[in-house]
């Protein structure tokens, strides 16, 4: 759902970039720094309670992306759900540092 909702970004001249980390240890902390160093603004989109990544990011490589997107109602996210969230979160990113996603529950 991810890669679809980029697409639907993309299609509305909204640039985006996905970094997906499959191996937490050990941690590729020089690529994590790498691909973050030139973002505008982070997202977190995680599908549990606290953003557990981001904190391990943060402790990582001290970058701390402060806006997160959220589920933890056992659900899958949608396309749909985070392609939303992520535009009410670029619409304000300062307001909307935490999207719980609820569809489903």
């Amino acid at each position: 759902p991810i890669l679809d909702a980029m697409k639907l970004l993309e299609r509305d001249g909204i640039g985006v970039e996905f970094l997906q980390i499959r191996l937490v240890s050990p941690f590729p902390t020089d690529a994590v720094k790498q691909k973050l160093a030139g973002a505008k603004l982070m997202v977190d989109i995680e599908q549990n309670y606290s953003g557990q990544m981001a904190a391990v990011i943060a402790e990582k490589t001290m970058i701390d992306i402060k806006n997160k997107i959220v589920k933890f109602n056992g659900r899958p996210m949608s396309q749909d759900e985070i392609y939303q969230s992520v535009k009410q979160v670029i619409s304000n990113p300062g307001q909307n540092r935490r999207v719980v996603l609820t569809h489903g529950a």
